[in-house]
């Protein structure tokens, strides 16, 4: 059983785009779709797979959901989505994710394509980030923080607009042991089998690809990116009407990656 495992915040309209792109792909493999809802609203969904999980963050979440889909849908493969994905007939087949579920990967990222740019966001990184660029972002970060009433205006002009831009993927070659975006994560037969949680130690938001990939290295899971299996994203669709105060929201996402960054930098050592 192949779950397409969603992470519903925002907009159910966004959500409803996703799953109705899944049905679509006529997938030759058995498969289902699972639903974390992970809004603070009451849900309402009628769908045979809802976890609510509340506002609890993208990790948690996630793990809550992927327990759900090991041990209670018998999930021989989980995809984990953003709900602000959009899957194509033909770039998102069974056969090549049958292939992946024998090949020794543990995790996979598929190419995901930003909607309207064109820019593939997936791999985000060829390697680790080091503890000395990790202790940099920390300290720039707890500067800006500290100052953060004078140096807003500048931090807005900087960030605003700013997306996630992932390695050339231009040539199409799959590649090995990279960092997946975390909007669309694989996670295999082999991965199932062993672990019962995807994104641990927990973060908020922030750094999960990396805590992912790092973990993986230490455990010798093979992590591959498949150019064969393609994704678009609509880049922020989950998540942009969730505050319109641009002061707020510049400031929580610089704390949330400060204490993700620590996360990160006490995991490896």
């Amino acid at each position: 059983m192949i779950v397409f495992m969603l992470l519903h915040y925002g907009s159910h309209d966004v959500t409803e785009d996703c799953i109705r792109s899944i049905r679509s792909l006529g997938l030759s493999v058995l498969h289902e779709i699972l639903i974390i809802d992970n809004d603070p609203e009451p849900s309402c969904w009628d769908h045979p797979h809802v976890v609510k999980t509340g506002n609890v963050g993208f990790s948690e979440a996630n793990n809550i959901g992927f327990k759900y889909a090991k041990d209670k849908m018998g999930a021989t493969m989980v995809i984990a989505c953003n709900n602000d994905l959009i899957f194509e007939p033909g770039k998102f087949t069974g056969e090549v994710l049958t292939e992946l579920n024998g090949s020794g990967a543990f995790v996979a990222g598929p190419d995901i394509e930003k909607v309207g740019t064109g820019e593939h966001q997936s791999p985000i990184a060829l390697s680790l980030r080091t503890a000395n660029e990790v202790r940099k972002t920390i300290a720039f970060n707890k500067i800006a923080l500290a100052l953060y009433p004078v140096v807003f205006a500048f931090l807005k002009k900087t960030l605003t607009g700013k997306v996630q831009v992932g390695v050339d993927v231009s040539d199409g070659k799959p590649m090995s042991d990279v960092v997946p975006f975390g909007a669309c994560i694989i996670f295999t037969s082999e991965y199932i089998a062993r672990e019962d949680r995807i994104f641990y130690p927990e973060t908020k938001f922030y750094y999960e690809e990396y805590i992912l990939a790092a973990r993986c290295a230490d455990s010798g899971y093979k992590i591959v990116y498949e150019p064969r299996l393609h994704v678009m994203h609509v880049d922020g669709a989950a998540t942009v009407s969730s505050s319109k105060d641009d002061y707020l929201r510049i400031r929580n996402k610089m704390r949330n990656i400060t204490d993700a960054a620590e996360v990160y930098l006490k995991f490896i050592g």
